[in-house]
Parts: C-alpha cells; structure tokens; sequence
C-alpha cells in the first residue's frame, strides 16, 4: 500500500476458485467523471502467474491506479493461486479460460469500480483477451502484447536479408546443413513441413491434437476437447491461427463496435513478427480509423527483461488506457445485441 494506491487480494469465481488483486487508486473518482473511466484486466502471459513476467502486470496496474485507474490481475484456472475447478461442461482449455474471464468480470459487476473493462495480456494472454473482446460487450478495449499475427511478404524479406547477412548461415550452406540447401538437395524429402501459424499452446508447453482448436481459438463452434483417462477436459492442445479472413472479420466487428485497441510488439519474437506495420499488412481489408495505436519496441525482448524497456511499455498502456475514448456505457444495450447476433 502506498500514497497513491490499495491493493486488495480476492477470491472469486466457481467455488472461490480463482485469486486476484484489485489494485485501487486511493482516492476513486467520483461524480461525472467516473462515467467516463474503465477498469483494467490483466489476463495471465502464458503460465507465469498474476504479476506477469519480470513484474510487468504490477507495474501495470500500480501506474494505471496512480492515474486513478482501477486494474485487476487475476490467475486462470491451474496458474499460480488459482486451482482448477471441475466443471462437465467445460470441454476445453479455450472453454475454461472464457469461463474464468467472464467470472472476473462478473465480480468486478459487483465491485465498487467502473463496469466497462479494457483486457490487456501478454502473448498467449493477447489472445485470450482478443478471444474474450469478440464475446463480451462489457469489453470496450483490448491491450494485446506480442499477440499472434499472420506473417507477410515483408516479414520474410527481412528474415531472408538477416538470415543472409549471419555467418552462421553460411556456413550451414557450405557444409549442406541448411534448410535451403537441404531442400534443394532432396535431403529433407518426406520430412515435414513447418507451417505457418502453428505454435505451442504456452500455457501446456506440449503440443497434440490440434484440430479442435483452430475453429474455437476465435470462438467459433471447434470440437469439443477429449476426455483424459483422469476424467479431466484434454488441455493440451497445439494452437492453429485463424486464417486471414477471419482474423480480419474478427478485428473489423471489434472495430465496428467502437473497441479500442492497442497492439504492441516487441523484438523479442522475430521469427514472428520483424518490422511495425506487419500487423497493418496482415490484415489490409480492416479499416482500424482511429480505434487502433500501434507500437513496435524492437529494444525489447519478450519478457521485458530490461527495466528501461519494461518502463517504456508501462508507460504506453498507461498512456493509452488515459487518452483513448472508450465506447460509453450508454452504448451497452445496442452493443449487447450486436455480441449475440456475431457469428464467425
């Protein structure tokens, strides 16, 4: 506790299953001007527990409260404090997440905060927010740190010309080690391709069974995930990208209902993503306007191992989350019926 903020640890959820911290300014805003503030949700980054990778989800919410804004980080079912409550109805990781998201912010309804609610995550917890957003019209903006994306022609010309530019390259290619020269040759014949928007579930470090979740990773109907031997919902899962299409219908709908969005990327993913506009040119047929800003922090790696990086993005999603005008409340009813009626 210091001056400018309160924390407060909570537990909520089915059975009091799911442990959070309410990070509070000390002194709330009242009156007119509460109206216009949201309230901040901070979604597990992969299986590091609520305070996020080298702290960045407390400085988060310590800064956010300093302005008067009001967060809440929170575990997921089996991270951190937070156990895994049993439920038949639950298929799948992708079910058990939605269930929890939606749990948080059914306790924070009957909290003393704003009830209009920005997520914000860290890779596999960018896409779980993003996921969440589509569903919830609670959700009026959406902070996604190195999310998944489709890669680009720009993307491989930049990892072509690094790739050429390291001598290790090279020296792969002369003694017939590298991939290229390996697949010219006929060396790799029958062995598998890797593919595009293919990547391990972080939350389960393992990878099987991955065609129940490339519908369901943006909500859409999926298989339901298969029982284990324990009688557990199957959670290891591999996560396949959406194709372009609806990724882009996914983005336009957010748009389309008012949703902010801030993307930022940092360098530490570039066998993902190398340059800032890739996300603009994955998806050319969203007309973003003014609902998205855009960050690239090539300095910093993925994790936010360095204090000075780790600042510089505190201080965007901060500043983003004071200066963006998130859809009011009043638009909530409207809002409501558009959620319902979405499909994918």
């Amino acid at each position: 506790m210091t001056g400018a903020w309160t924390e407060r640890p909570v537990a909520f959820g089915p059975g009091g299953s799911l442990i959070g911290v309410l990070t509070s300014p000390s002194t709330p805003v009242t009156g007119d001007a509460r109206s216009d503030q949201v309230t901040v949700v901070l979604v597990n980054a992969g299986i590091v527990h609520r305070i996020g990778p080298n702290r960045l989800y407390v400085s988060v919410a310590r800064a956010l409260a300093d302005e008067g804004i009001h967060a809440f980080r929170f575990d997921l079912s089996g991270i951190g404090d937070s156990v895994v409550h049993w439920d038949p109805s639950v298929a799948d990781l992708t079910a058990m997440t939605d269930r929890d998201i939606g749990a948080a912010l059914d306790f924070l309804d009957s909290s003393d905060v704003p009830g209009r609610y920005v997520l914000a995550g860290l890779c596999s917890g960018a896409d779980q927010a993003f996921r969440a957003a589509r569903a919830d019209a609670r959700i009026v903006g959406v902070a996604m740190i190195d999310p998944d994306v489709h890669r680009t022609r720009g993307f491989r010309a930049r990892q072509v010309a690094r790739q050429l530019g390291r001598g290790r390259t090279w020296q792969k290619v002369l003694t017939l080690q590298h991939p290229w020269v390996r697949r010219a040759v006929g060396a790799d014949e029958g062995a598998a391709e890797p593919r595009d928007g293919i990547v391990a579930d972080s939350r389960d470090g393992l990878a099987a069974d991955s065609a129940s979740l490339g519908a369901g990773a943006l909500g859409g109907s999926g298989s339901a995930g298969s029982e284990s031997t324990s009688g557990y919902p199957e959670i290891i899962r591999v996560t396949t990208l959406p194709p372009r299409g609806e990724m882009e219908r996914a983005f336009q709908r957010l748009v389309d209902r008012d949703v902010g969005l801030l993307c930022l990327f940092t360098g530490g993913l570039e066998e993902r993503y190398n340059y800032r506009d890739q996300f603009l040119d994955a998806y050319p047929a969203v007309e973003f306007g003014d609902r998205l800003t855009l960050a690239y922090h090539a300095e910093a790696d993925h994790t936010f191992s360095h204090p000075d990086a780790r600042a510089r993005t505190v201080a965007k999603i901060r500043d983003w989350v004071r200066s963006t005008s998130f859809r009011s409340a009043a638009a909530r009813a409207d809002d409501d019926q558009t959620v319902a009626s979405a499909t994918v």
